[in-house]
């Protein structure tokens, strides 16, 4: 069985055991927490509507990854959105796979946002 995760408690809005969660994580010292670690640092991130950090943490990620984080992009796409950068967005999206479910909706979202840039 997998281990619940920050992210996994955060959508159930879980947020007191999300943090209990993060602590326990902040006590691991290896290669593998800190993936974890920064992933819940975004997901707080995002919550709070910290777009700038968003963005720096999830650059981490995808640093630390070889570029190949779907959700550190997400995370990305979804602050460009929020300080409507929508050239940075259409960037973004078009790094993440086009079956994506989550692609899909910040796309739309997108092109809500900002029809001449992204279609």
């Amino acid at each position: 069985m997998r281990e619940i995760n920050v992210i996994d408690l955060v959508r159930k809005g879980k947020i007191t055991e999300a943090i209990e969660k993060y602590e326990d994580i902040l006590d691991k010292d290896d290669d593998d927490a800190l993936i974890v670690k920064l992933r819940s640092e975004i997901t707080f991130s995002m919550i709070s509507g910290h777009w700038e950090s968003t963005e720096l943490l999830s650059d981490k990620l995808l640093a630390l990854e070889g570029g190949e984080d779907d959700f550190a992009r997400l995370a990305l796409v979804a602050a460009n959105l929020a300080t409507r950068d929508y050239k940075e967005a259409k960037h973004h999206l078009n790094a993440i796979p086009e079956q994506s479910q989550e692609r899909l909706i910040l796309n739309w979202i997108g092109a809500l946002l900002s029809p001449d840039e992204i279609k």
